[in-house]
């Protein structure tokens, strides 16, 4: 069976760790409204969109996405981040369908702004997330796990994978974590372990400019890496941005340190000459 080293016993703890992270925390009332081109209405809770596709949740069939060209209307009155093809950002809630199909109403009700109302065609809209600045912190967070485990009995081999990863965004800034884990035992030889872990912040600057730093961890008991570690940062600027891709160039300077395990030291008393006691010459 698996035999948690101390190393595995971090990554366990690690992993347990994400699950509680991860688990749903922000969940809203599903009051938000989408109307398709074809005439069905979804009531859901808005999530984000995409890479042209918008994630919601319900209440019969979980977490859906659907493509944002087949979307007519959208209505919320959560709070979005809405980001569009020419670089700009609104912000606001969008209580009411726009007044021409395939149209985004939002109402702005950031201090210091009148109450006014903007519309944006869906079709120069590649962003939207829901906005939480000023929640709780744990209301901000999102993200997912997934746990694997194999066996097979030809050679009594197990395997444990594990993949998990926080993230957050706000109008300011982005930053996710990500941990990537396998193990495995073999009772005909040693066991294999490998791991990653991974840290980014994005901030995002006026005019497409942004600025990334990045920390990682990465260890592989195949490879004979024992610790590998990472420090990175970059800046620049986002040249394109359409529904489903997006086009960005920068620059920056990356520092990592590895470390390989221990070798014994070798007995300088030993002269390879010289042979063993009792043996013939």
């Amino acid at each position: 069976m698996l035999r948690p080293a101390p190393a595995s016993a971090l990554l366990i703890a690690l992993a347990s760790l994400f699950g509680l992270l991860a688990t749903p925390a922000r969940a809203a009332p599903k009051t938000d409204v989408i109307v398709l081109r074809n005439g069905d209405r979804i009531t859901c809770e808005v999530k984000e969109l995409l890479y042209g596709q918008l994630k919601i949740k319900t209440d019969d069939i979980g977490t859906i996405y659907i493509e944002w060209d087949k979307i007519a209307s959208l209505t919320t009155t959560q709070h979005l981040q809405v980001d569009l093809t020419d670089g700009g950002r609104l912000f606001g809630r969008a209580p009411e369908a726009g007044s021409k199909p395939a149209t985004l109403r939002l109402v702005s009700d950031q201090a210091g702004d009148a109450s006014t109302a903007i519309e944006a065609p869906m079709s120069d809209i590649i962003r939207v997330a829901t906005d939480l600045e000023g929640e709780a912190w744990y209301r901000r967070l999102d993200g997912s796990v997934s746990i694997g485990y194999s066996y097979s009995q030809a050679n009594s081999l197990q395997t444990f994978s594990f993949a998990g990863d926080v993230y957050s965004r706000t109008s300011k800034r982005r930053w996710d974590i990500a941990l990537n884990a396998q193990m495995s035992d073999d009772a005909s030889g040693p066991g294999s372990q490998s791991a990653s872990l991974t840290g980014t912040l994005e901030r995002f600057l006026p005019d497409r400019y942004f600025q990334e730093n990045q920390l990682a961890f990465s260890r592989n008991k195949e490879l004979g890496l024992d610790l590998r570690a990472l420090i990175g940062a970059m800046y620049g600027r986002y040249l394109q941005q359409r529904q489903g891709r997006e086009w960005r160039a920068a620059a920056g300077l990356a520092v990592s340190n590895t470390k390989l395990p221990c070798e014994p030291a070798p007995d300088k008393l030993a002269d390879p000459r010289r042979a063993p006691p009792g043996a013939s010459s």
